[in-house]
C-alpha cells in the first residue's frame, strides 16, 4: 500500500501546485517528529498514510478557486501555502498581488470587490478540500485518526487556522505534525533548509504547537536526512519508515478501489470533467488490445513480449498503424520519411515482426489515396 499510495502521491502534487515529491517529502519530516515524540506503533501508521494522502481532497476545490480569483489555481495555491493568511495584512498584500493577475486594472479592481463581498468563502474552500480528503481516507479503509489529522491540517494552534478554527489541544495531535510537516517541506523546497526552520520557529505558538516544534528542532543539525529528502529516490524510502508491524498490502481489489479514488480526485478538478475517468474505462475491453500495439509477432516487442497468437488481430492492426505513423512523422531528431521510405522498412519486417497481411492492407489503402 505504501508503495502504491507514495507513487499517486507525485499526482497531489501536482493537483496541489507543488513540486514533484512534496507528499514523500512531507511523510519522511512528519515520521521523524513522530519518532523524536515517542508515538506508538498505532499512532505512527495512523499517521503515516495522513501524510501521503493529505492532498487527497485537493482538486475538489480547484473550480472554486479559479472562479473565485479568477486565475490558474495551481499558481493560487502554490502561492498561500508560504503566505500567513492567518494574518490581515499579508492576506490583502497576497490578495492584491494575485487576484485576477492577468486581467485589466479594472477586472482585478471588481475581482477585489467580489471577493471581499463573499465573507466566509475562504472557510467553505478548506472545508471542501478537508472533508473530502478525509472522507477518501475513509473509503480506503484507514482509522479515524488517519481521516481526522487529513480533516484538521489546516488548523493553527492559536485558533486562526481553517476550517473549524480549532485551539491548542484541540487539534489531533496527527493533525498539528501534518499541519508543520508540509509546510517546512513547502518553504525548504521554495527557500532552503534554513527557510524551513525559521518559519517553524516564527509560527510557533501561532500556526504550530510548540512541542512539535521542538520536536523537529531536534533533528535540524541531522545532515544526512536532510540531504537524504533531495535524492531523486526519495518515494523509495518511504516504505522503510512504515511501522513494520503495521504494514498494509493490496490485492487486486484494492488496487482496482485506488485506481477507482484516485480517477475520481483528478476528475473532480473540473465540473466538466466530473466521472470521465470511469467513462473512459465502460471501454475496458480495449484495454488488452491497446496495451499489446508494442508488441511483435516474434516476440521482440513490450510490455510482455508476447508473440504469435498470443498477439491478436487488432493489437497487429494498431502495431502497424502506429509504426507507419510514427515513421511519417516529425521528430526533433528527425524530419518525416516519405511514404514510400516508411513502407520499405514496415515491409521488411513483415511475417516476422510485423502482420503481413496488415503492411499489405496499409500499402493498398496508400495506394488508393486513403492513407
Amino acid at each position: 500500500m505504501s508503495e502504491v499510495l507514495s507513487a499517486l502521491s507525485y499526482a497531489l502534487d501536482i493537483t496541489e501546485g507543488q513540486p514533484q515529491g512534496h507528499a514523500v517529502r512531507s511523510c519522511l519530516i512528519g515520521m521523524r517528529i513522530a519518532e523524536e515524540l515517542g508515538l506508538d506503533a498505532d499512532a505512527r501508521s495512523s499517521l503515516f498514510y495522513a501524510l501521503l494522502l493529505k492532498d487527497a481532497g485537493c482538486s475538489s476545490n480547484a473550480a472554486k478557486i479559479c472562479s473565485l480569483f479568477r486565475g490558474d489555481d495551481l499558481r493560487l495555491k502554490r502561492g498561500v501555502k508560504t503566505v500567513d493568511w492567518a494574518r490581515f495584512s499579508d492576506n490583502l498584500i497576497w490578495a492584491v498581488r494575485n487576484v485576477a493577475a492577468d486581467g485589466t486594472p479594472l477586472g482585478r479592481a471588481a475581482a477585489l470587490v467580489k471577493l471581499g463581498l463573499q465573507q466566509g468563502t475562504a472557510k467553505q474552500i478548506f472545508e471542501t478540500r478537508c472533508e473530502r480528503g478525509a472522507d477518501i481516507a475513509r473509503e480506503f479503509g484507514f482509522p479515524e485518526a488517519t481521516a481526522e489529522a487529513i480533516r484538521t491540517l489546516d488548523e493553527h494552534w492559536d485558533g486562526r487556522g481553517q476550517p473549524y478554527g480549532r485551539l491548542g489541544e484541540e487539534i489531533p495531535l496527527l493533525g498539528r505534525i501534518v499541519c508543520l510537516a508540509q509546510t517546512v517541506d513547502i518553504f525548504a523546497a521554495t527557500h532552503g533548509l534554513a527557510a524551513g526552520y525559521r518559519i517553524a520557529r516564527e509560527r510557533s505558538g501561532t500556526w504550530f504547537d510548540p512541542e512539535v516544534v521542538r520536536a523537529l528542532e531536534a533533528f535540524e543539525g541531522d545532515g544526512v536526512f536532510w540531504s537524504r529528502l533531495s535524492a531523486d529516490d526519495v518515494a523509495e524510502l518511504v516504505s522503510q519508515i512504515e511501522p513494520p508491524d503495521r504494514v498494509l498490502y493490496v490485492d487486486d481489489d484494492a488496487l482496482d478501489r485506488i485506481a477507482d479514488t484516485f480517477a475520481r480526485v483528478i476528475d473532480a478538478k473540473s465540473p466538466y470533467t466530473a466521472r470521465h475517468s470511469e467513462r473512459v474505462a465502460p471501454f475496458r475491453e480495449l484495454a488488452s488490445d491497446a496495451a499489446s500495439h508494442h508488441e511483435k509477432l516474434d516476440g521482440s516487442g513490450y510490455p510482455l513480449g508476447l508473440e504469435g497468437d498470443a498477439v491478436t488481430e487488432t493489437a497487429r492492426i494498431l502495431a502497424v498503424a502506429d509504426v507507419f505513423e510514427a515513421l511519417t512523422a516529425a521528430r526533433p531528431y528527425r524530419g518525416p520519411m516519405t511514404v514510400d521510405v516508411a513502407l520499405g522498412e514496415l515491409e521488411a519486417e513483415a511475417g516476422t515482426k510485423l502482420d503481413d497481411r496488415c503492411v499489405s492492407a496499409l500499402r493498398k489503402l496508400v495506394g488508393a489515396g486513403l492513407a
